[in-house]
């Protein structure tokens, strides 16, 4: 009887374990983990493709007569998803499910009332004064901003993965119901931007676009509350792919136009944003075994390694990259005249009218 009652009791207490460390559990927050998580990237969010003969024209249902735009492979590498506004121990978090970061829900200098964010939000300068860092760690004293003692300023690529570019200006480029009131303006990063001293790389809500700033600028701030994450580990295929397989993608290793195992071999080409889209397409017949397309703005971006300059990117598993700009399958929906592109010599994400000619490499889901 008395080894009966035991072996409930083990078996209760056990279902207990679980299920209170269950991600089920939206109002839970992730142990840190004993290694940096390497940083998955979600979907894009521009969910329509731009109509037209050129792509230029009104953003429509997909596909359109321009075909492998952004929004023909929604939720890819993963669909977007928060939880929150949730309220935990007075303050209230939002929780990306995607990448596991847990952030604040308001903006610094607002005041979170029942899951909104009210009064008037502050900006910071990055230094001299350094008061965006100090405005992040002063949410760690006594027990916490909701319980937390591990808030800091977010990476550019953290900051990064919070842009939805399927949102039109003037409203911010954010899901605005997990983060209210989130200004059409720059917020600061903590990355060191590597090309100008006294410079740090900021994200701006009002389009999405990724920048730099001298730190005496002023600048909004949103903390993340979670240990930072690490730059995906690729792996080189020796097929003249490289695999990112966290985001479960497959990079084409050599950039358009060169090839090899070192890419030396060719010449690097440009191509208009209308022709990156039709190559990318057509890729599967030189390097088959994969559905090949242009990618969108975050798996693009996703590359830039704000830690290396000229160029930005891993040179060992992608070499020969050049130090400039290459093309996105997501429209700019302020001009739909325009498309990203991430520049790799340094690392910003802009916009370029799609006539314009910008270097190409594609990528393609699954291992």
């Amino acid at each position: 009887m008395k080894r009966t009652l035991l072996t409930l009791w083990l078996a209760s207490l056990s279902l207990t374990i679980a299920a209170c460390t269950s991600w089920g559990h939206f109002w839970e927050i992730p142990e840190p983990a004993s290694t940096p998580p390497q940083l998955r990237i979600a979907f894009s969010g521009q969910t329509q493709c731009a109509s037209g003969a050129a792509g230029t024209s009104t953003m429509l249902a997909c596909p359109q007569t321009v075909t492998g735009q952004n929004g023909e492979y929604p939720n890819i590498p993963a669909a977007r998803s928060f939880t929150g506004p949730t309220l935990k121990n007075g303050g209230y978090l939002t929780i990306d499910n995607v990448t596991g970061l847990v952030w604040k829900t308001c903006s610094e200098g607002l005041t979170d009332s029942g899951g909104t964010c009210t009064g008037s939000t502050s900006t910071f300068t990055f230094s001299p004064t350094d008061t965006a860092t100090p405005q992040c760690a002063a949410l760690n004293a006594g027990a916490g901003y909701a319980g937390l003692t591990n808030w800091r300023l977010p990476t550019v690529a953290e900051l990064q993965t919070l842009v939805n570019y399927g949102i039109t200006s003037p409203a911010p480029t954010i899901d605005a119901a997990y983060f209210p009131a989130t200004f059409s303006s720059g917020y600061w990063s903590s990355s060191n931007y590597l090309l100008t001293a006294n410079s740090a790389w900021y994200v701006n809500f009002s389009d999405g676009s990724v920048s730099f700033n001298p730190t005496a600028s002023a600048n909004r701030v949103r903390c993340v509350a979670s240990a930072p994450t690490a730059h995906v580990t690729y792996t080189d295929n020796s097929n003249g792919t490289v695999s990112d397989t966290l985001n479960n993608l497959v990079w084409q290793k050599c950039s358009d136009g060169l090839s090899g195992t070192n890419c030396s071999g060719g010449s690097i080409i440009q191509q208009t944003w209308q022709n990156a889209l039709s190559y990318c397409n057509g890729l599967s017949a030189t390097l088959p075994g994969h559905t090949w397309r242009l990618p969108s703005t975050n798996e693009l971006f996703s590359l830039i390694d704000a830690t290396l300059l000229n160029p930005a990117v891993d040179a060992t598993k992608f070499p020969a990259t050049f130090s400039s700009g290459y093309w996105s399958s997501t429209t700019y929906m302020p001009t739909l005249t325009s498309a990203w592109y991430v520049n790799f010599n340094d690392g910003p994400v802009a916009n370029n009218p799609k006539s314009t000619p910008n270097y190409v490499r594609c990528v393609a889901t699954g291992p």
